[in-house]
């Protein structure tokens, strides 16, 4: 799949933080650190399309409560 397919962007320049990954765990990352530091650049990278890893083949539940 093409990158532009994909809705990929490619970066030039520095970036603050790479986040590997857009499962929840990476997402809820991105999300908090956008809260904390909004002037920071943020990446996520993501090796296949959105929801195509374990979090998009789940059953369909998502438990939103503290562990």
């Amino acid at each position: 799949m093409r990158e532009e397919d994909r809705g990929g962007r490619g970066t030039s320049g520095a970036l603050e933080v790479a986040i590997i990954g857009a499962g929840f765990a990476g997402l809820a990352a991105a999300r908090r650190l956008a809260q904390l530091r909004p002037q920071d650049t943020v990446v996520i990278l993501e090796a296949r399309a959105v929801a195509e890893g374990p979090a998009g083949r789940n059953s369909g539940f998502m438990i939103d409560l503290p562990h």
